[in-house]
């Protein structure tokens, strides 16, 4: 990596997974650069004209898989020594084959978010999505560098990990179906290969409560002092404001530029850190 920092393995689910994709590859600034281009030509997140006429109103899907196809050989999985972990969520086929189960599997994960959000702001957690994932008889799947063996199941497995509907409609991969993995781990640090240090990257604290409590951790286990003398396991990076960007926001290319450089910002406070506890 450009850091110079030797990176053994990468983990990404949701978005995560292919900004994890461009990090092995090295071309992560191509990738940022191609999709603020199209998120300039994109007007906005929802297009009624085309709902009229028939087609997808969300234009997500299509942006997401074509940045993909354009930026990420699917070679390099296969022949790189860094490992990678996607995680997806595997919908039961008795789910997926009713419509009305469909439908009401997005909507009590979509209530199991707002109730989860409402949480956070009170200065609480409760991990109702994880408990709906469970109650749901949502699995999930791991797929890794050799699962990655041709340009169309880079894509398929990089929607996988990302499947919201409506903006990105349940996945299909090998007859199965599949969803958005952040739903039960939003944070994917635990599926990596072992490491010396591990570093979780998120944006809001969200994702970092919902790997502390939602998954049985400790603060005490997982929280990172650079004490001298002192090798954390775990280091947490967040981004020190608000980001400029909402999720699923494709019509904002500024917020996309804006929000890579934050994140940029935060990774070079980051990195002495890690020089020294290498």
């Amino acid at each position: 990596m450009e850091s110079g920092l030797n990176v053994t393995s990468l983990a990404g689910t949701s978005a995560g997974s292919a900004m994890a994709a461009s990090l092995l590859q090295g071309n992560h600034k191509d990738v940022v650069e191609y999709f603020r281009s199209i998120t300039l030509r994109n007007p906005a997140n929802f297009h009624a004209r085309k709902l009229f006429m028939g087609s997808r109103p969300f234009p997500h899907e299509k942006m997401f898989r074509r940045a993909i196809a354009s930026y990420v050989d699917w070679k390099i999985f296969v022949q790189s020594k860094i490992k990678i972990a996607v995680n997806a969520l595997l919908v039961p086929e008795e789910v997926y084959s009713s419509t009305w189960k469909r439908a009401r599997l997005v909507m009590r994960v979509m209530s199991a978010y707002r109730r989860e959000m409402n949480t956070v702001r009170k200065g609480n957690y409760r991990p109702y999505l994880i408990e709906e994932s469970t109650a749901s008889g949502l699995r999930e799947v791991t797929f890794r560098n050799a699962d990655f063996s041709s340009p169309q199941r880079v894509e398929d497995i990089i929607l996988a990990s990302s499947s919201v509907p409506p903006m990105v409609r349940f996945q299909k991969l090998d007859g199965r179906y599949f969803l958005d993995g952040g739903i039960f781990r939003n944070m994917a640090v635990d599926l990596l290969e072992s490491a010396d240090i591990i570093v979780g990257i998120h944006y809001d604290i969200w994702s970092r409560l919902q790997y502390e409590r939602g998954h049985g951790f400790k603060q005490s286990e997982i929280d990172v002092t650079a004490k001298e003398g002192r090798r954390p396991r775990r280091v947490f990076l967040c981004p020190d404001r608000r980001l400029p960007i909402q999720t699923w926001d494709y019509a904002n290319p500024k917020g996309v530029t804006l929000a890579y450089e934050e994140g940029l910002r935060a990774g070079e406070r980051l990195l002495p850190i890690l020089r020294r506890m290498s």
